[in-house]
């Protein structure tokens, strides 16, 4: 399954439709969400959308010309539950053959009041599940000062209060694949900053089922903000008593180890 996130800043401007087609060819997700739609009231799916493969949306308008989210899927391909949502979030359950997990599609309003606003509700979301679980989207937050260039001294205490509310919602963020930075700030044609505004969050149950899921930085097209595309494999099944095979390199200087050795090997 393939699910991709892409704060585009905005669905009407000019070049969107162009590179949204490129986007979606290049990469054949089943399900994306486009982040800070800054459309304010709701508004039938393009044509352009449905031809590509989309038969199923579900829009959070936008409030006045801030935020929004768009969800797209292919309900022939995957069947995808809309549970609950907000000015911020659009939280739902993914099923699609093996793969079963539940995802919250997030855009975080860059505002104090609105970061603690998401994190309470998504907190509240956490005490209730007992399944994999996803959130991805734009955070507009940093886990560390690396994933900023250059980097701030206030930086330190953003990401902390960042990594805090993590781990009080028990996600984890993996080490993407592609570009470092998601974000950039120019003026004048000079970039003056790049962060990692946007990630994919997995609860332990997620990276247990899906230990192979990979997280991309896609190149950046129109926007400010790269897509992030996350690609989840259907769940590792073990067999309950199963261990896993461990070689110690300590073995080697055993003084019996060629013998136990080719004994083993050749019965």
């Amino acid at each position: 399954m393939k699910i991709v996130t892409w704060n585009n800043r905005g669905i009407q401007h000019g070049p969107f439709r162009r590179e949204c087609q490129e986007l979606i060819k290049m990469n054949r997700p089943d399900v994306i969400c486009f982040l800070e739609t800054k459309t304010d009231s709701a508004i039938a799916a393009p044509k352009f959308l449905q031809r590509l493969g989309f038969d199923k949306d579900y829009q959070i308008p936008s409030q006045g010309r801030a935020g929004g989210l768009w969800l797209f899927w292919c309900s022939m391909v995957l069947k995808l539950e809309i549970l609950c949502s907000s000015s911020q979030f659009i939280h739902c359950s993914l099923h699609q053959k093996e793969v079963s997990c539940l995802i919250t599609f997030a855009y975080v309003q860059p505002h104090a009041a609105m970061k603690d606003l998401f994190w309470d509700e998504v907190s509240g979301i956490a005490q209730d599940i007992q399944s994999s679980w996803i959130v991805m989207g734009d955070f507009n937050d940093i886990l560390s000062v690396e994933e900023a260039s250059p980097k701030a001294t206030r930086g330190f205490v953003r990401a902390q209060r960042f990594r805090d509310r993590l781990s009080n919602s028990g996600l984890h963020s993996t080490e993407p694949l592609g570009c470092k930075y998601t974000w950039l700030r120019k003026q004048n044609g000079r970039v003056l900053l790049r962060e990692r505004l946007d990630r994919a969050l997995f609860n332990l149950m997620a990276l247990d089922s899906f230990p192979d899921a990979k997280v991309i930085n896609l190149p950046r097209l129109c926007s400010d903000h790269h897509p992030v595309l996350l690609c989840v494999e259907a769940p590792v099944l073990r067999a309950r008593n199963s261990k896993p095979i461990r070689f110690e390199a300590a073995w080697l200087t055993h003084e019996d180890f060629k013998q136990v050795f080719t004994g083993a090997w050749s019965s």
